[in-house]
């Protein structure tokens, strides 16, 4: 059995699924930075205002887009 959707209805499901759990997906960031240890990550966001934002974290997911 072979399902394919595109990359626009992919992204709207997960999203709709995420924001049932709580979740909001922020665009338009990019990942300008990060380091890792044995325990965490620390990343440095770009947001779409000019905002840098740094953050640390158990792990990171790179969910590129329909364009990369």
């Amino acid at each position: 059995y072979l399902l394919g959707l595109g990359q626009d209805e992919t992204e709207r499901l997960l999203t709709e699924e995420l924001a049932k759990l709580g979740v909001a997906v922020e665009r338009p960031v990019t990942l300008t930075a990060f380091s890792q240890t044995a325990d965490v990550v620390t990343a440095t966001l770009l947001h779409g205002d000019g905002r840098e934002e740094r953050f640390i974290t158990a792990y990171v997911v790179g969910c590129d887009g329909g364009k990369s």
